[in-house]
This record gives structure tokens, sequence and C-alpha cells, in this order.
């Protein structure tokens, strides 16, 4: 496959504010994947509504349609693959795939889009180099396949990823999943090995983890950004999450390089 496979564009995507987006139609001889990174899709599945959500990625191939039905108060965000395949190629991978490791797709999706456009590799190395990635996800995935997690549960991880930097309590997750605390601690437990709050704290501590390394904002800031009560708080949990301190891991991840003093006198010792 890889031997007459073309990577043609890496683009990323963000769906207008509105219920249904004007989809396009995969050409003969192209093979598509929308990797979402943020929001909710939609997408008919056995005659099912099936939600897509951060890590969730979807192969399109001659004759399929882009992704086009969205939440008008979340619209889909993605990092679109466009490969040249051999032309009559079938199809070689399920339409839609749910990653078991999100978080380290989504990195790997970004990077690509950086390297493909930063020109870091010859087009000819990146295009496999990423095809392969995907392809061994969908088989990871589908390896380790689970029965299919509850709407329900798809339903919070969208709400948290959406939130996740305002203040959330409990109640605000039983609300929105219409039952009660002690279900809903049943249900995390069940499909996270951790609680609800447990759950938020992960994410905010990983969406942290990126501003550091993406951004120059200021360590204040990211912690409000990401829903923690003051900075004190913020440095000690990701202290004791990675066992350095956000100055510290921004420091390795991003190189040596001079932080504003607002930056350094606002992270406690």
């Amino acid at each position: 496959m890889s031997q007459s496979l073309e990577l043609v564009r890496v683009g990323y995507y963000r769906a207008p504010a509105v219920r249904r987006v004007t989809p396009f139609q995969i050409r003969d001889g192209e093979c598509l994947v929308e990797l979402m990174t943020n929001g909710r899709a939609y997408i008919d599945l056995d005659g099912h509504s099936v939600m897509l959500t951060y890590g969730d990625f979807r192969w399109e191939y001659p004759g399929d349609w882009s992704l086009s039905h969205t939440d008008p108060e979340d619209p889909y965000e993605c990092i679109t693959f466009l490969f040249r395949i051999p032309e009559n190629q079938k199809r070689q991978w399920p339409g839609y795939v749910r990653p078991l490791e999100a978080d380290i797709l989504v990195n790997f999706a970004r990077e690509a889009l950086h390297a493909f456009h930063a020109f870091h590799l010859e087009r000819e190395e990146l295009g496999p180099m990423i095809y392969n990635r995907l392809a061994w996800e969908t088989y990871r995935s589908n390896l380790h396949q689970q029965p299919a997690e509850p709407s329900v549960v798809t339903l919070l991880r969208a709400f948290i990823e959406r939130h996740y930097g305002s203040h959330l309590e409990l109640q605000d997750l039983a609300e929105e999943a219409q039952m009660s605390v002690s279900n809903l601690f049943n249900l995390f437990h069940r499909y996270f090995a951790m609680s609800p709050m447990q759950y938020v704290r992960e994410r905010r501590l990983y969406h942290a983890r990126l501003a550091l390394v993406e951004t120059g904002d200021s360590i204040r800031d990211i912690a409000e950004a990401c829903g923690f009560s003051n900075v004190e708080v913020f440095c000690r949990t990701f202290r004791q999450a990675m066992g350095i301190t956000p100055g510290q891991y921004r420091k390795r991840y991003r190189g040596p390089q001079r932080l504003t003093a607002e930056t350094s006198a606002e992270e406690p010792s």
C-alpha cells in the first residue's frame, strides 16, 4: 500500500456553529481521514446516530461523504489527512475508530500537521508514516475492542472537554447525565477506573501541559484557563501528578528559553 501512497494535504478544519455543514464526496483515488480534536460530530451507523468526540477518527474512501452533522453549541474541529491511493482501491479500514489512547493520537496528529507545513520531512516519507500510524491505531482499537461505551459516557466526555476550564462540580456532571451522584461514581469507575472529579483533573492537567508547551501564556493564566481555583493549587496538583513544577515542565519540553519575570514569580517554590 505504501509504495503507491501519497500524502496530498494535512489541514485543520473548524466547523461553523450550525447543525449541518456542507459535505463533499471523496473522489476516486483518494482517502480522507478526519481526526477529531474538539467539539462533537455525528455520523449514521447502521441506522443509528453515533457521536464522534475528541480523538475519534474516520476513514473515508471514494464515494463516502465528509463529516457534515455537528452541534451548533459545540461545533467539531478536526485535523484532516488527504491521501492519494490506487484507483479502485477497496476500503481497507472501518469507517469509524475510537482509539485506545486519544491524547497520544491527537498529539501525534498535531505534530504531523506541523511537520507537513514546516517541511521537516520529505512528504514521500511523511505520508506512509502517518497512514501506517492511523492504520495501527485502527488495528489496536479493533484488537482490544470492548463493548461500545454508552451514549451517556460519550456525552460526559464531550461535556467535560467543553467545560474543563470552568468551575465543575459533581452535581453538574450528574445533571448533565441525568443520573444520581452515586450512579455517576459507578459509571466513571467502570469506564475510566477513577472518580468523576479525578477524570476532570486529568483532563485539566492534560490541557495545561499542552498550553505550557505550545503557548507563551503565563502559568497563572494557564491555571485559570484550565479550571484551577488559583495558581498555587495548580502548581501543587501539577507537581503531585508529574513530579516536576509547571515551569520545569515548560523548560524541559520547549527547550531552554527565558521566562518572563511574571511567569517565574507566579510559580510557588
